[in-house]
């Protein structure tokens, strides 16, 4: 059986990955080995089934040489590695595993690495395989689809003593490694690509037709503070005079529709003009 790779960290804040390249007993030994003298979940160092070319990030993953399924929805018991009967499988509690709601990591190791460029076609694949295998609840997706993603590494909460007797007994570790590697077929898979947005062109809106709609006119008259009277809208603050003295019509369709704001201070001011001279002293 082929050495299998993985990246291992010294914390959350470590992006530098160092390589690991051991075979299934010994990369076994050391993902179910519980991490001594932890205090909190951030103190744990980390590891990732991703190989990276410099810092870990998705444009520096090279390929990805195992499934990982992080479960956390309590939905399926944490017995459901023991239905991975065909292929390697090793599995771990995580540090809120409880008896009540079950936490845990479910890792298999893949035949053949899968280039990075194709995760996300493959992590559709390997969501089919968790169903068909278990069919109940869902490991975390957005930990599924991240090529660069880091896991903590396996410890017991309050255990500053690695013998077999002190962590809690739900806290568990499990490992079928006497059997194939997970191929993973992902070939059937078919994604839509994204079609490129192409933004549509506007229009030149034309202000004459949007300020002879009555929707509009509507508007305007409910901003300039104006009383609506049946069709028209009334009292509004000359530009001229200074006086609430300006009226126009909401709807033009209507008979002796007013169509310009216009004084009704005909002798004195005579006043007429646009939308855009009264809206103008309120915007």
């Amino acid at each position: 059986m082929r050495p299998l790779n993985l990246s291992t960290f010294t914390g959350t804040k470590d992006n530098k990955p160092r390589k690991i390249t051991e075979n299934i007993d010994n990369i076994t030994k050391a993902l179910l080995y519980p991490i001594p003298n932890i205090k909190s979940k951030g103190d744990l160092p980390m590891w990732s089934p991703t190989i990276f070319t410099g810092t870990r990030s998705g444009a520096n993953a090279i390929h990805v040489s195992f499934l990982v399924f992080d479960i956390d929805d309590g939905l399926a018991p944490i017995d459901a590695w023991r239905l991975f009967t065909d292929t390697a499988v090793i599995c771990h509690s995580s540090w809120s595993h409880s008896p009540h709601w079950h936490k845990y990591r479910i890792i298999i190791p893949l035949a053949n690495p899968v280039p990075a460029e194709d995760w996300h076609i493959a992590h559709v694949a390997a969501l089919e395989y968790w169903d068909l295998v278990v069919g109940r609840g869902a490991p975390d997706m957005k930990a599924l689809k991240d090529v660069a993603r880091c896991y903590y590494r396996y410890s017991v909460p309050d255990s500053l003593d690695i013998s077999p007797k002190t962590p809690r007994e739900y806290h568990q570790t499990h490992a079928h490694i006497d059997a194939p590697l997970l191929f993973l077929d992902y070939s059937h898979i078919k994604i839509e690509e994204k079609k490129q947005y192409k933004p549509q062109k506007t229009q030149k809106i034309c202000m004459s037709e949007v300020m002879i709609n009555p929707v509009f006119r509507s508007a305007a008259a409910d901003k300039l503070g104006s009383k609506v009277v049946g069709n028209t809208a009334r009292y509004i603050t000359c530009p001229l005079c200074k006086r609430d003295s300006v009226y126009f019509s909401i709807n033009l369709d209507m008979p002796n529709a007013q169509k310009w704001p216009k004084c009704n201070h005909e002798n004195s001011c005579s006043w007429w003009g646009n939308f855009e001279s009264l809206l103008g002293s309120v915007l």
